[in-house]
């Protein structure tokens, strides 16, 4: 519960920091008087790799961007979160291994009766029929 809140609290936060870089763009800022901006030629600016024609074009770009940066804050959460289950196996693995002399790859059965941990060999999946294997034939 506390994960999903704090995705939600990112999430919106990505989205509060979008509306109001969009708001600040729209804003025209003060000009202040020729006099007291300095003389000082702007840098040379790079190339435009895409121009717009419209707003609409623009905001449209605005959306799918926003969207970009949500899915990517998501999946920084999920990694985030996976990391964090990823360390908690580990140390239940240990946990296991120094406490029940257990190995992590093999597995186990409780026998309640007898109060005991039993070794159980895994059945490996049955081969495939060579049948299931060959391209069926078109029907006419």
């Amino acid at each position: 519960m506390k994960r999903a809140a704090l995705w939600m609290v990112t999430v919106g936060l990505v989205g509060f920091v979008a509306v109001v870089s969009c708001q600040a763009k729209e804003r025209k800022p003060k000009a202040e008087p020729a006099a007291v901006q300095p003389a000082v030629e702007p840098a040379p600016q790079p190339p435009p790799v895409f121009t717009f024609t419209t707003d609409e074009e623009m905001q449209e770009f605005a959306k799918i961007w926003q969207q970009r940066q949500i899915a990517l804050t998501r999946i920084a959460v999920l990694q985030s979160y996976f990391s964090q289950e990823q360390e908690g196996v580990k140390r239940i693995t240990e946990e296991l291994s120094a406490k029940y002399h257990l190995d992590a790859a093999k597995s186990y059965s409780l026998d309640v009766p007898r109060k005991a941990l039993v070794e159980v060999e895994r059945k490996e999946p049955a081969a495939a029929e060579p049948a299931a294997s060959e391209p069926a034939t078109p029907q006419p």
